[in-house]
């Protein structure tokens, strides 16, 4: 289990009333996913790949958290993808061929979002219990993912939510 996965389950024992959907284009991924989803006594819906067209089938709020290695940039188009512009998002942004997503990405949702960008700074997360009993290179190399260049995250808020 990594820690974006155990993560990903946390959301479903914080937000008990929230729908939890997870998509990925791994099996290995999804089939983690559902494992750890029915250790920690959570729903989570499992998809596989997730085009810009499909954001339109979940109407109503929306809270999307994307870190999918640079693929942002196709995914979070808000104009194949109008019910973005409704939508909160945290997105952690990467380095691309096309040019780092911190540069590109939060221009997208200007007009309709009230963006925040957390830079990387101290690594002090509230460690799962599997990692507490380790000893700290062990620790922070278990949460260390291994990048070359920074890879801030992008909070956007739709400027129309009231919450």
């Amino acid at each position: 289990m990594n820690l974006h996965q155990y993560v990903r389950e946390q959301l479903g024992r914080l937000l008990p009333e929230a729908r939890v959907l997870a998509f990925d284009i791994d099996p290995k991924a999804r089939a983690a996913c559902a494992r750890l989803a029915e250790k920690n006594g959570v729903e989570v819906e499992i998809g596989g790949e997730f085009a810009p067209g499909d954001f339109a089938r979940y109407p109503g709020s929306l809270l999307i958290w994307c870190d999918i290695e640079g693929a942002e940039l196709a995914l979070l188009d808000p104009v194949a993808a109008p019910a973005l512009s409704g939508a909160d998002l945290m997105v952690e942004l990467h380095p691309t061929p096309a040019g780092h997503t911190l540069a590109l990405l939060p221009p997208r949702f200007a007009a309709t979002h009230e963006i925040r960008i957390l830079e990387a700074g101290g690594h002090h997360p509230e460690l799962p219990p599997f990692l507490r009993q380790l000893g700290h290179l062990d620790q922070l190399l278990a949460q260390w993912e291994w990048r070359s260049a920074p890879t801030p995250w992008a909070i956007m808020r739709a400027k129309g939510d009231s919450a």
